[in-house]
C-alpha cells in the first residue's frame, strides 16, 4: 500500500496523473448547468484546465489551451477550482475562435496547410444527462461504471437544476484523504455531531468494478419519518431509496444523497501532492411544488459537512522521511477504504 499511502511524493503525483486521470472517465458537469448556447463550465485538475462547452447544442470538452502558442482561450473568473459562464471561444492573444464545430484562424495561410488545426479536445461520454470526459479511456463508460450505471442514469434525469457550490473550502491535504473520508461513517459522530451525525447511520456498502456505494440505514427515527412524508412533494418518477447513500465513482467522484431529494456531487481533483482542487456541487430534484426553502437549507447543510471534513482532513499528512510507519483501518467501518485502496492499486498496475 505505499502508493495509496503517500501523501507527499511528487512521483507518486506523475503515475496518478498517468494511470488514474487519464485512463478513467470523470465526471464533469449535468447537461443542465450547460444548456444554453455558450455555456461553459471550468474545471482546474492538476496545473491545467478543463472545459466543458455548449457549442450551438453540440458539447465539447477540451484543455483551455489556444492550439496555437498555449494561450487561455477562456478566463477564469474567480479563484476557486469551478467557473461556470457564458461566451465565446476566442483568444485574446491572436483571436484564434471556435465556434460551431469549427476552428477560425486569421491569416490560416501563414500555417502548414496540409495540418489539421482543433481545439484540444477530450473524450467525451453521457450517463443519462451526466456528463464525463475522458483524457484517454482504458475502458468504455458502460463498463467503468458497472453495477451503477441504470442507478445513476435515472438519477441524472431525477435532477431538475444546479443548486450552487459549497465553496469556498480550502482543501490543503492529498486527493486521496478527501476521497478516503467520504467512504466511511467512522469519523461521522465525531466530525458531525450536529450535521450528519444525527442520522445515526448504518452503512451496508456495495462493491461493484472499481466503484462502491454507501448504504445507509437511518436509525433515527424522528428524523426518518419526517424524512420519508416528504417524500410526497417530489415526483413519483424520480430515483429514490430511504436512507442515505452515496457513491464512488472511481477515481475522483463522490455522489451523495439522502433519500434522493437533493443531490452533493464532489471532484477530488489533484492540485498538487498536498492540495486538493475540491469542487463540490448542489442540484435538487424534480419537484410538485416551490422547494426553495428546502433548496436553501441544503446548501446550508452541505457547507457545514464540508467545511467539518475539510478542518478533519487538513489533519493528515504524509511524511517522506517517515515513510516505513503503517496505517491501521477498521475491518468494517473503514471497509470501503479498504476496497479503494485495492482498486487503486490494481489502476496504478494496469490491471483489470
Amino acid at each position: 500500500m505505499k502508493q495509496v499511502n503517500d501523501y507527499i511524493s511528487f512521483k507518486t503525483e506523475k503515475l496518478e496523473c498517468e494511470n488514474l486521470y487519464k485512463k478513467f472517465w470523470i465526471f464533469g458537469c449535468h447537461k443542465e448547468e450547460i444548456k444554453n448556447n455558450k455555456d461553459y463550465i471550468i474545471l482546474k485538475i492538476y496545473d491545467f484546465e478543463v472545459v466543458i462547452y455548449n457549442d450551438n447544442g453540440n458539447i465539447v470538452a477540451f484543455y483551455n489551451l489556444c492550439p496555437h502558442r498555449g494561450a487561455k482561450l477562456l478566463n477564469f473568473g474567480n479563484n476557486e477550482s469551478i467557473f461556470k459562464s457564458n461566451g465565446e471561444i476566442k483568444c485574446f492573444y491572436h483571436h484564434w475562435t471556435y465556434k460551431n464545430q469549427k476552428l477560425s484562424i486569421p491569416m490560416k495561410t501563414e500555417f502548414e496547410q496540409n495540418e489539421k488545426f482543433d481545439l484540444f479536445k477530450l473524450k467525451l461520454d453521457f450517463c443519462g444527462d451526466f456528463i464525463f470526459f475522458s483524457h484517454n479511456p482504458k475502458y468504455n463508460l458502460k463498463d467503468q461504471l458497472k453495477g451503477f450505471y441504470e442507478e445513476l442514469e435515472q438519477i441524472s434525469k431525477s435532477i431538475d437544476r444546479f443548486n450552487g457550490l459549497n465553496a469556498p473550502i480550502n482543501y490543503r491535504s492529498n486527493w486521496k484523504i478527501g476521497i478516503e473520508n467520504s467512504l466511511e461513517i467512522y469519523h461521522v459522530g465525531c466530525v458531525h455531531p450536529k450535521s450528519l451525525g444525527i442520522l445515526d447511520l448504518e452503512d451496508s456498502p456495495k462493491f461493484i468494478g472499481f466503484n462502491s456505494k454507501t448504504c445507509g440505514k437511518i436509525e433515527n427515527e424522528k428524523i426518518y419519518s419526517k424524512l420519508k412524508r416528504n417524500q410526497a412533494i417530489f415526483l413519483k418518477d424520480n430515483y429514490f431509496e430511504d436512507k442515505y447513500f452515496s457513491y464512488h465513482l472511481f477515481p475522483f467522484t463522490i455522489i451523495s444523497s439522502t433519500f434522493g431529494y437533493a443531490y452533493s456531487i464532489q471532484n477530488y481533483f489533484p492540485h498538487t501532492f498536498n492540495k486538493t482542487h475540491f469542487i463540490s456541487r448542489n442540484y435538487i430534484a424534480k419537484a410538485k411544488h416551490d422547494v426553495e426553502l428546502f433548496a436553501n437549507e441544503v446548501i446550508s447543510m452541505n457547507k457545514a459537512i464540508f467545511n467539518e471534513d475539510a478542518q478533519a482532513t487538513n489533519l493528515v499528512q504524509g511524511s517522506l522521511f517517515l515513510d516505513d510507519l503503517k496505517f491501521h483501518y477498521a475491518r468494517n467501518l473503514e471497509k470501503r477504504i479498504l476496497y479503494f485502496h485495492e482498486q487503486y492499486e490494481k489502476a496504478m498496475k494496469g490491471k483489470e
